[in-house]
């Protein structure tokens, strides 16, 4: 099992770095665990203690396990050299630490999500443009914020070769926003997909992997799918589970009884 990526050199400098643990620290017992096992516990602990919104005026955010980056060298080291560690990133703490986090995970798969952020969060153009730049390494994108769909379109008009989820909840009604399929089609692994008023792509490829589509429109007005093409999408969705389509039941036409 291997928690530092590719680059030998990242567990050997974490392991040198245990060797020259000060003598008061070298005592702890914790001190002797492997590296591997340490960076273990910190993935852990990013599970069960993120980096988010603080709990108080007094505190807005929380570093949560990042924290553990704070103990002794040994441990920042580790820390720093687990790139999956920093691969979630906490939009809360701030644009420079989101900057931050996305340079320590370096090509590692990032999870990205405003679903802990305040409300009222606003997505700035800047981020709408860094999710272009790495959603070729993106694992998960959730949008729940107040963000735009032209350049959210923009963003998602390229390759995303390991994009498995993808979940954008608009809070207004657009009525030509709808997902771009991926160039050449490549989003080969997305399986689950959560769209709320913004239009699905029936006849898009992008939409055959699918494990999961869920969309919900409570502004739509007459502009419900057609039936024909929904069913021509789910005759090649050969992988999907569920299907829950809340106020957007496709509408019947005469071609459709043909």
């Amino acid at each position: 099992m291997r928690y530092f990526g590719e680059e030998g050199h990242s567990s050997q400098r974490a392991a040198r770095a245990l060797q020259t643990l000060d003598p008061y620290d070298a005592v702890v017992p914790i001190t002797r665990l492997p590296a591997e096992i340490l960076l273990l516990i910190f993935s852990i602990l990013n599970k069960i203690h993120p980096a988010g919104p603080g709990r108080s005026a007094s505190k807005p955010t929380d570093l949560g396990w990042i924290a553990v980056s704070h103990v002794c060298r040994a441990w920042r080291t580790i820390a720093m050299d687990g790139r999956n560690l920093w691969g979630e990133i906490a939009l809360p703490l701030g644009e420079t630490w989101v900057e931050e986090m996305i340079a320590r995970a370096s090509f590692a798969p990032l999870v990205i999500s405003d679903r802990r952020c305040a409300y009222g969060y606003r997505w700035s153009p800047l981020q709408h443009e860094r999710i272009g730049e790495h959603i070729g390494h993106t694992k998960s994108l959730e949008l729940m914020s107040d963000f735009s769909p032209s350049l959210i379109s923009r963003a998602l008009a390229r390759p995303a070769p390991i994009l498995w989820r993808l979940s954008l909840l608009y809070s207004r009604h657009n009525p030509s926003f709808r997902i771009p399929d991926f160039p050449g089609n490549h989003a080969p692994f997305l399986a689950h997909l959560s769209l709320k008023n913004i239009h699905v792509p029936w006849t898009s490829p992008v939409l055959n992997n699918l494990v999961r589509l869920v969309v919900d429109f409570p502004m739509l007005s007459n502009d419900h799918p057609i039936l024909d093409e929904v069913l021509s999408a789910l005759d090649t969705m050969h992988a999907l589970e569920v299907l829950h389509l809340h106020h957007y039941l496709p509408r019947y036409t005469h071609s459709s009884a043909t």
